[in-house]
């Protein structure tokens, strides 16, 4: 049975993320924000009456738990770009082998932190929708919780780029960069009306 990073205490996620080790890092770390910001967010829900609350609760959950998802999924897709390098590079013919290989576990690092960005934004719409009939009490965790999500979007388009930045392939990385941007700016728009609701 395969172990998650998260299986650990949390004390031992953080020593992980401070040690001299290539993961887990940036991407597995946002990918955490924003399920630390559903998650806040699917609380705000479940002290808030019903049909809102129990509607947005469970979307607000399911989104936490995609966003968990992520955090594993970006080690690995890191530790195949990893391996990738890694592969002989002493003839033509291995360093031919190495460059392929290395662009094919690029163009699928990035495709991670991109979906991260898409459920950041997707989260962060189901929040806005939400914040007009979330209990005032919990306005403030609401709150918090979108300012995670969009601090984990802007984390997970930094990710895309560090990705992009290495992959030839122009007609692979032009459409991905736009989205990267436009998920981007969408994030910073849904945080503002979301804090604009809660006060």
């Amino acid at each position: 049975m395969t172990t998650s990073l998260l299986d650990q205490p949390v004390a031992s996620f953080l020593d992980a993320v401070a040690a001299r080790t290539p993961t887990p890092g940036g991407g597995s770390v946002s990918a955490l924000v924003g399920a630390l910001g559903a998650a806040l967010g699917a609380m705000a829900a479940a002290f808030t009456e019903a049909p809102a609350g129990n509607a947005a609760a469970g979307l607000l959950r399911s989104a936490a738990e995609a966003l968990r998802s992520l955090v594993d999924a970006d080690a690995a897709a890191y530790g195949r770009v990893h391996a990738a390098m890694q592969r002989p590079k002493g003839t033509p013919e291995e360093k031919a082998a190495r460059t392929a290989a290395l662009q094919e576990a690029l163009c699928a690092a990035a495709e991670v932190p991109l979906d991260g960005m898409r459920r950041c934004v997707e989260t962060l719409e189901q929040a806005v929708s939400f914040a007009p009939a979330c209990n005032k009490n919990l306005a403030s965790d609401l709150a918090i919780g979108a300012i995670l999500l969009e601090t984990a979007c802007q984390g997970c388009g930094r990710n895309v780029t560090a990705n992009l930045d290495w992959i030839r392939d122009g007609d692979f990385v032009r459409p991905r960069a736009e989205a990267r941007d436009r998920l981007a700016a969408r994030a910073r728009e849904l945080r503002e009306r979301l804090l604009a609701i809660c006060g």
